[in-house]
């Protein structure tokens, strides 16, 4: 006869041992409450963003999108600590336009001079940053496709004071400086090494033409121009993007998005999930830019940058391509 296994059941089931805390799990929670505020602060802010209409023409669709960044220079609603750092001069011109294409796992920013010259319908030859002052974005969307060839999806701009207050709400931009550097005109002034500078000071670094470094003890002019400014406006937006990336910037997140409600106005073909959905995209990527390759022109007295032939096509057609822009031997 088989031995049968006797089991008492009027005696308590062994306690199990308790299991040690993880640390990974108040990691995890900390995440989903990030998250939750990150969601939170998008649908309050985003779904508010007012809209601008650009061309009806323009290309629909979230695939391989391209997007016209324009930084207006309007001196508008500007704070107390900004008035009067940047002259006081009325309307509004494009003072930044940028195509920026998500393309795989790389966000390519491609930058236009505004001393561009270009071909303004109704308006003749101009600088492309007069297109915004004679129709906004939708005619500047327009004149940056006829001067590319590169349809355009979807417009985002932004002002001065909304700039700057996008940077504030992070908590402030990392920028390295090699040197110490400055710019009296826009009013710059930094130490040298990684900085984390305020909204002021990011603008200032953004919208400088006159920037020198102390190199060796003396003040030297350093891509002081129009092209290094496009390459300073792109530090400048790469630095944010990685900001807003970080854990301290996810915990941010609902001020950053609740300032963009009021800083950045779109095209009425975005929407709240779509932005979100571009912008994560956005901020995991690495970021590749340039400036379109241009020389200096000067005619009937006014000074303009034109496309540099074959150097500027190289990079357009790349850009369109989504390869990289700069390509590597």
């Amino acid at each position: 006869m088989d031995e049968t296994t006797v089991v008492d059941l009027t005696e308590p089931p062994p306690v199990p041992e308790r299991r040690k805390r993880r640390p990974f799990r108040f990691l995890f929670k900390l995440i989903v409450v990030l998250l939750v505020l990150l969601f939170a602060g998008l649908y309050i802010g985003l779904g508010q963003i007012p809209h601008v209409e650009p061309d009806p023409d323009l290309a629909t669709g979230f695939v391989d999108q391209t997007f016209l960044l324009i930084g207006s220079d309007s001196r508008a609603d500007l704070p107390d600590d900004l008035a009067g750092s940047f002259g006081d001069f009325g309307g509004e011109r494009s003072d930044v336009v940028i195509l920026a294409h998500p393309t795989g796992g790389t966000l390519q920013l491609l930058s236009l001079p505004r001393d561009l010259k270009v071909t303004i319908e109704g308006h003749g030859t101009n600088k492309i940053n007069a297109a915004y002052a004679f129709g906004g974005a939708a005619l500047l969307a327009q004149t940056a496709t006829e001067a590319t060839g590169i349809p355009i999806n979807h417009v985002v701009e932004i002002d001065f004071a909304g700039f700057a207050g996008l940077v504030d709400a992070l908590g402030g931009i990392d920028i390295a400086f090699p040197n110490a550097a400055r710019d009296t005109k826009s009013g710059l002034e930094v130490a040298a090494g990684t900085t984390r500078i305020d909204g002021a000071t990011a603008l200032a670094f953004s919208r400088s033409r006159s920037y020198q470094e102390n190199i060796n003890g003396s003040w030297v002019s350093v891509d002081a121009d129009d092209i290094g400014r496009t390459s300073r406006q792109q530090k400048a937006l790469e630095s944010m993007l990685h900001r807003i990336a970080s854990v301290e910037g996810l915990a941010r997140s609902p001020l950053f998005f609740g300032k963009l409600s009021t800083a950045t106005r779109v095209d009425s073909g975005l929407n709240p999930l779509d932005v979100f959905t571009t912008a994560y995209g956005m901020w995991r990527a690495d970021v590749d830019g340039a400036t379109v390759p241009v020389r200096f022109s000067n005619e009937g007295g006014v000074s303009y940058v034109v496309f540099d032939g074959d150097k500027a096509d190289e990079v357009i057609a790349r850009f369109r391509r989504g390869e990289p822009l700069t390509p590597t031997e």
